[in-house]
């Protein structure tokens, strides 16, 4: 899944999945993401498929 996809699902979504999923796909490199920021995002792009 890319970036762009992962995005544009986020937003159909809508709410804290999608914000969630574009915080950090848009978070620069470097930027304070937390394991468990990494994890949701995982567990919310496996409820999608």
């Amino acid at each position: 899944m890319s970036n762009d996809e992962a995005l544009t699902i986020g937003k159909l979504q809508g709410g804290v999945l999608g914000q969630l999923l574009e915080a950090i796909f848009k978070a620069p490199v470097g930027s304070p993401i937390t394991p468990e920021m990494k994890q949701q995002a995982q567990q919310v792009q496996q409820q999608m498929r």
